[in-house]
């Protein structure tokens, strides 16, 4: 088996250059230069897309580094995740008092949300 080496890499502003709106930007395009740097001077060959967010960057990553990269995007991993909890506790689910709390409610998500649920749903700042 060869040596594996780990690269835990923080990103944070990706997140926040997403959710407003703003990932495809200038912007968006200096943080994944300066994010991918060490991916890129070491050739990393596979890169776990950690937040929810990340798949957003999925084509500028790949632009940035140049070479083929496995990304391993878990946004979509939870998303099927869900989506099967849904459906099979789907009468159970719908018949409790789910409540959805987020960091930063915005309307866009609560437009997402009812559209994927088929449901008027209500959000809960976090304070």
């Amino acid at each position: 088996m060869p040596n594996i080496e780990v690269i835990n890499k923080a990103c944070p502003m990706l997140a926040t250059v997403a959710e407003e709106g703003r990932a495809k930007s200038e912007e968006g395009r200096k943080a994944i230069k300066e994010y991918m740097q060490v991916f890129k001077e070491k050739q990393v060959t596979d890169i776990v897309l950690g937040c929810t967010h990340y798949p957003i960057y999925e084509q500028m990553i790949r632009d940035e580094l140049g070479y083929e990269v496995n990304l391993i995007n878990t946004g979509m991993a939870v998303a099927k995740y869900l989506k099967n909890l849904f459906e099979e506790e789907k009468n159970e689910a719908m018949s409790r008092d789910e409540k959805i709390f987020l960091t930063k409610p915005s309307q866009d998500f609560k437009k997402i949300a009812e559209t994927m649920l088929g449901e008027e749903i209500e959000i809960f700042p976090i304070k």
